[in-house]
């Protein structure tokens, strides 16, 4: 499976690509988040889902504690610029012809406003407005905003 190497010595290590995913939190492949958040958050929610179909009960973030949050936005400022970047642009027809040509954009859920400054430099033509339930996300975009010198097209 390439999860461990062997150093030639009788000793494994892990393969290359596993400190990818485990160690370098800076790397768009790391997954230390996604385990984080699941182990800390998700587990106790889906022990709840089949009540919660049931009943058609349903959570929210506003609902979670404060590391639920903070958990979520490390998970989102890490994937979700790449995945409308590298996904999601490209699989909606002519929202890349759209974009260069510049719309306005509404982000709901905007976090700490990554996604908003990287489509803001990639298209310099839109602008965008991002709102969010949770307030420090607000401010953590506020700051990322005015820190990228995008706050003419961008705000939060």
């Amino acid at each position: 499976m390439e999860i461990l190497d062997c150093d030639g010595k009788d000793k494994f290590i892990l393969a290359p690509i596993m400190e990818t995913l485990l160690v370098e939190d800076n790397n768009p492949f790391y997954f230390g988040h996604m385990a984080r958040f699941t182990v800390r958050h998700w587990s106790k929610s889906l022990e709840k889902y089949p009540e919660y179909y049931r009943e058609g009960h349903s959570e929210f973030y506003k609902d979670f504690e404060l590391n639920f949050s903070q958990d979520a936005k490390a998970l989102s400022d890490q994937g979700v610029p790449s995945a409308y970047i590298f996904i999601i642009i490209p699989s909606i027809p002519d929202l890349k012809s759209d974009l260069y040509t510049g719309i306005k954009i509404l982000d709901v859920g905007c976090g700490s406003g990554l996604l908003m400054i990287q489509l803001a430099k990639a298209f310099p033509n839109c602008s965008f407005v991002g709102i969010d339930v949770v307030s420090f996300a607000i401010e953590d975009a506020q700051q990322n905003i005015e820190d990228n010198s995008v706050g003419d097209r961008v705000s939060a």
